[in-house]
């Protein structure tokens, strides 16, 4: 768990960055159906890159919802997974406002809350 501010504020970060390649590659799948294209190396659900990485929907989903330190042997197998360089990578997380981390921060607690009440 994370001891303070700056560790939360991270952990969103890197859920957020990997977000965003995902929703990256989820929009190329939608583009190559339209034309046609098959590509089955292309990652672009939690299940897929589990069954890429080896890696468990849960581990994944954590680390894409912000609730977990990601360690850098997942995140080498999760980037791998879609297809992205740590270069690409540091690019996004520099991109990423504090604001843009915030909200989307703000949105996964939504969720969560969202589910709790539904469960009871």
């Amino acid at each position: 768990m994370a001891k303070n501010k700056e560790q939360v504020y991270v952990k969103y970060k890197y859920a957020l960055a990997f977000k965003l390649l995902l929703d990256k590659n989820k929009k190329q799948r939608k583009r190559n159906d339209k034309k046609g294209v098959v590509d089955m190396n292309l990652d672009d659900s939690y299940g897929k890159i589990s069954s890429t990485t080896g890696l468990r929907p849960a581990t994944l989903s954590e680390a894409l919802s912000g609730l977990s330190e990601v360690k850098a042997t997942t995140i080498d197998l999760i980037l791998n997974s879609l297809g992205a360089s740590y270069a690409q990578f540091g690019k996004i997380m520099d991109n990423l406002t504090e604001e843009k981390i915030i909200e989307y921060k703000k949105l996964k607690e939504e969720e969560r809350t969202v589910r709790a009440t539904k469960r009871g």
